[in-house]
């Protein structure tokens, strides 16, 4: 089997060679017959009979029940959503120069500092 090529923007190319690539043909083929399978349940669901008016009437109110408790569900995370990341801005952060940004820009002979305890 030939090796699958994708592109990349820092090489150009990826290939996919041995057990890589079998996995990712494994995947792919998984991905297809899950999809399938979700139209051929999609229609099978949409062709049965909806069943008496008892048996409607109660599907209708599990439904009302699932969409109050679904826009609940986002009305809660939506406010997660908006003040989490104002809530993460407000963080104390350094301001110095420290961090791996700072590491790699200083020298690379560094002293460490010796410990002062002397043995007896």
């Amino acid at each position: 089997m030939a090796p699958l090529a994708l592109a990349t923007a820092e090489s150009g190319a990826l290939d996919l060679t041995g057990t890589n690539q079998t996995l990712v043909i494994t995947v792919a083929a998984i991905a297809l017959v899950a999809l399938v399978m979700g139209f051929v349940f999609r229609g099978q669901v949409l062709a049965a009979d909806p069943g008496t008016e008892k048996m409607q009437e109660i599907g209708a109110a599990v439904e009302e029940g699932a969409q109050a408790y679904l826009r609940r569900q986002f009305k809660t995370l939506s406010v997660f959503v908006v003040l989490v990341p104002f809530l993460l801005l407000l963080l104390p952060r350094t301001t110095g120069r420290s961090g791996p940004a700072a590491r790699s820009s200083s020298s690379s002979v560094r002293s460490s500092p010796q410990p002062s305890a002397t043995w007896a």
